[in-house]
């Protein structure tokens, strides 16, 4: 074991001086930075003055409060803020007595549309909770109507062990936690784990085929299923790092607009995944998304394994991995083809059949077939999408993360074969004799 961690470690070494990847991984990070930065929401002191008093649970208190005030009559502008240099928005400034501060209209109003928010949908939850239980009643004891008594039975488990939302201003989680298209900066921010991991990762096996070594290395005693192993190791210890590392920049630059008291909170009191059918926190939201991601960069460090041990060159191994991933990453966006087809002509054509783009029948096989739709998580977190496995509800998310694991397996084992058997009848030059615990050489021939 201790000689497997030092090949381990070595190989890691070998990956991480890689002159390319530090440049990448100082470039993306960069980018990373001022990109998100520059697009984040930011939040107004007077947001952060204002959430201070009815930030955490809602209490009637502040509901009244913020009702009073934010529905009132408007009344004349009294202070205006410049936009541009030809335009500005007149903003009315109103004075809660209860806080004894001044706020604007707008503000209040938002804060007072988030408030309503929350009382209908805890209105929502109750209301499928007591739907859920009549239907549970009503299918038990029917055996043709397992698989929904079982839907009944999950979706009532759900909405009972939600949490409680808080009032919370979650402009600065958005561009973090919301994956609506890979256009989303987050996304982008992503594409660059995924390239910076390409580049790294395409030479791990293809350059000791270049450099002539594979025969010398497959005649050692841990030249081939220890030496496979340990370079898989290495590679996924290297992706883990590199997204870790870009995470943890999205997440400092984060911390500079976002009041992180509230990472504990139910992921529901963030107002675009109010209707998302899991039950975490926002920080547990946050390492899924890794853990995801992570996954994904995997399978994609196999796939350039499999092309360098196939192609024996780096550079095809480079190439042909980001053909993939450009190809998966396409089909995953088809069905926003409608989207880009309104920006770019300012108009949307009928959709065949007077279906919805989002229900094509690709789009749903999509959902489970490719792993690429990673790259748009918010398809699955914002809604219930469920599917009947064996009279089972299970959903598609599941589906496609066990698929994603079933290519890692399946590739794991053929290239695992694939390295170990390109020795070619070469005996081994060291073999371990039976009950020795030192390595002793053996005769063989050239």
């Amino acid at each position: 074991m201790k000689s497997f961690l030092r090949l381990t470690g070595y190989e890691f070494r070998k990956i991480c001086m890689q002159p390319i990847a530090l440049i990448l991984l100082v470039l993306f990070g960069i980018y990373g930075i001022s990109t998100y930065y520059n697009v984040n929401m930011k939040n107004t002191p007077e947001e952060y003055q204002l959430y201070e008093h009815i930030g955490g649970s809602l209490t009637e208190e502040n509901y009244n409060i913020l009702k009073k005030y934010a529905t009132a009559d408007t009344q004349q502008p009294v202070a205006s803020d410049g936009v541009g240099d030809n335009e500005w928005i007149p903003t009315e400034m109103v004075e809660v007595t209860e806080w004894g501060e001044t706020y604007s209209k707008y503000v209040l109003e938002s804060a007072f549309s988030r408030a309503e928010n929350i009382l209908k949908s805890e209105e929502n939850r109750q209301r499928v909770m007591a739907q859920a239980q009549e239907n549970i009643r009503k299918l038990e004891n029917d055996p043709d109507q397992k698989y929904d008594y079982r839907y009944n039975q999950m979706i009532y488990r759900q909405y009972a062990g939600r949490g409680e939302q808080l009032m919370m201003n979650y402009y600065g989680w958005t561009n973090y936690l919301e994956f609506n298209s890979v256009m989303r900066p987050v996304n982008l921010f992503d594409l660059t784990a995924f390239l910076l991991c390409i580049f790294a990762l395409c030479t791990v096996f293809a350059r000791d085929y270049e450099n002539g070594i594979i025969p010398i290395l497959h005649t050692s005693y841990r030249g081939r299923s220890t030496l496979y192993f340990a370079k898989i190791l290495a590679g996924v210890l290297f992706s883990a790092l590199s997204l870790a590392i870009l995470r943890i920049l999205m997440i400092v630059t984060l911390m500079t607009n976002c009041d992180m008291s509230y990472v504990t909170a139910p992921v529901q009191s963030l107002g675009f995944y109010q209707n998302c059918p899991y039950n975490m926190s926002i920080l547990q939201m946050i390492f899924f998304q890794y853990g995801v991601k992570l996954l994904f960069i995997v399978f994609l460090f196999l796939i350039t394994i499999l092309i360098g041990i196939l192609a024996k060159r780096s550079i095809i191994s480079l190439i042909g991995s980001f053909v993939g991933l450009a190809g998966m990453t396409a089909l995953a966006l088809r069905s926003d083809a409608g989207f880009y087809f309104e920006i770019i002509t300012n108009q949307m054509p009928a959709p065949p059949d007077g279906q919805n783009y989002t229900s094509f029948w690709y789009e749903n096989t999509m959902k489970i077939f490719n792993p690429a739709m990673v790259m748009r998580l918010n398809d699955y977190l914002e809604q219930y999408d469920y599917v009947n496995v064996l009279g089972f509800p299970v959903s598609r998310m599941a589906l496609m993360i066990s698929f994603m694991v079933l290519l890692i397996v399946v590739l794991l084992i053929v290239t695992h074969g694939i390295y170990i058997r390109q020795g070619g009848g070469i005996p081994r030059r060291w073999e371990r004799k039976k009950g020795s615990t030192s390595e002793q050489p053996s005769a063989h021939t050239a």
